[in-house]
């Protein structure tokens, strides 16, 4: 499959278009030089990354700002930056997070026939294991817990694990097997996205802008983190709605409603939080039957991918624990959760660590509920429902990663938030900064950074949609 190559926009001149090549080049070519980071982290490399990045972000806010004024929205034009790019990142190591490397020993546990929950890497009933892998596990952090990804994406850690076998034993060809499924998801989850737009007749400007921020890419193949997992799936669920607009046929409405549950579930079997993306689609859902089909195709396939690996009770029990003991472990970048904190201080609320987090979590469920079913259920609004409920799952959360943005900018290229562009070029820089050792947060920075997203949210709001259109 290949991307249309019709263009829906006015052709430009030569002149133009040897100004949005010169961009292109300088932008595409920024990326290499990534690759010079060192794999150890130091305040020299951290130096050099932020200067790079921060130049690179506004080296895609100027193409950005070229592209749309000279309006270049070939579909040749867009594989040939995303390859670029990506293609560019490709040699870069784990840097700003170890994560991967946890990755590939799951997979390669899960290829050898053992299964990543039973046991921690420090068990002793992985000493065999450890001998043979011995250059992978000293990559590992947090070798005394078990894995805390869900069972899809063992899957997938697994097949990278054996695809790079078959070039070498060591861990590097299994590391560039994963980073080439990652290209495939996100060319996939971005043809998809384009596809809608122009099936829809809409522009696609805010493609351009996941295309144009740097950080999609870094975090995308160049970390190499599992959130670009969840962009092929979440691309083929854009298809489906799109097309659940304009079906007239009960059947085929009935079909679409399945095919958009077995989505939900393979991204919840990912990553769990976008489980919460059923909310939005069953509001928007027409019949009785299509939510049932929905809500049977969920948990069906679900209960599918997750018994396979969770056949005893003591391993889920054992998964529980472990995940609910990382994700309160720290906070992290978590700019409504500081919020809470700073309030309790200013209140003279004592000990109020204690059960912050728990008051925390049930204002999520409100808000996320509250989001869920707030938008009116048109055709119209689906897209806007499914990207404010993902926006309040990852965004109102006590630890907020830069990786989290993947599937929200692919989302936001339906859209158009630009406050959420905000947000994720300011949390790179204080991500940054954390991958200092020893790890320092930097809170003024953070709060800084949440604050100008929230300005940003709210003129967008009074001007673009609180103002009524001429």
């Amino acid at each position: 499959m290949s991307l249309p190559t019709s263009n829906p926009f006015k052709t430009s001149t030569s002149e133009s278009f040897s100004v949005v090549l010169v961009c292109l080049c300088v932008y595409c070519c920024l990326f290499a030089l990534y690759a010079a980071l060192p794999p150890t982290r130091n305040p020299h490399s951290i130096q050099y990354f932020l200067l790079l990045v921060s130049a690179h972000s506004i080296c895609g806010v100027v193409l950005f700002s070229v592209l749309r004024e000279h309006q270049q929205y070939s579909g040749f034009l867009v594989i040939a930056v995303f390859l670029c790019s990506r293609i560019a990142v490709f040699p870069m190591q784990p840097w700003l997070s170890d994560d991967a490397w946890r990755y590939l020993w799951d997979g390669k546990l899960l290829a050898s026939g053992i299964n990543p929950y039973t046991f921690p890497p420090n068990a002793s009933e992985l000493a065999v294991f450890r001998a043979a892998t011995s250059e992978l596990y000293a990559h590992l952090d947090y070798r005394h817990l078990t894995t805390i990804y869900p069972p899809l994406s063992q899957y997938v850690f697994a097949v990278a694990a054996n695809i790079g076998s078959v070039f070498t034993p060591s861990l590097w060809g299994a590391y560039w097997s994963w980073k080439a499924l990652l290209l495939v998801s996100e060319g996939i989850g971005l043809w998809c996205v384009w596809r809608t737009l122009v099936a829809q007749k809409r522009h696609t400007t805010w493609l351009w802008g996941y295309i144009c921020l740097p950080l999609t890419a870094l975090e995308g193949v160049g970390q190499a983190h599992v959130d670009g997992l969840l962009l092929a799936p979440l691309g083929a669920l854009v298809v489906v709605l799109a097309k659940a607009t304009i079906v007239e046929s009960r059947r085929e409405a009935l079909l679409l409603a399945l095919l958009a549950g077995t989505l939900v579930a393979m991204l919840g079997a990912i990553k769990i939080l976008p489980l919460a993306l059923a909310l939005p689609l069953l509001r928007f859902r027409r019949t009785p039957q299509e939510r049932l089909m929905i809500v049977g195709s969920l948990a069906m396939v679900s209960c599918g991918l997750w018994v396979s690996l969770f056949s005893q009770w003591s391993i889920a029990e054992s998964f529980l624990h472990t995940a609910s003991a990382t994700t309160q472990a720290f906070q992290f970048n978590g700019g409504f959760y500081y919020a809470l904190c700073y309030a309790c201080v200013m209140l003279g609320f004592e000990h109020f660590w204690l059960y912050t987090p728990m008051i925390f979590s049930a204002l999520r469920l409100f808000a996320v509920l509250v989001v869920s079913f707030w938008t009116k259920p048109s055709n119209d609004d689906v897209f806007g429902a499914l990207l404010a409920t993902f926006c309040v799952v990852l965004l109102v959360s006590a630890k907020v990663h830069t990786w989290y943005f993947l599937p929200l900018l692919l989302l936001n290229s339906l859209i158009g938030w630009k406050w959420l562009y905000v947000l994720a070029l300011g949390s790179i820089l204080s991500y940054s900064y954390y991958a200092v050792f020893p790890a320092q947060e930097q809170y003024g920075l953070e709060m800084a950074v949440w604050m100008a997203a929230a300005l940003a949210g709210v003129v967008e709001w009074y001007w673009v949609r609180a103002k009524p259109e001429e």
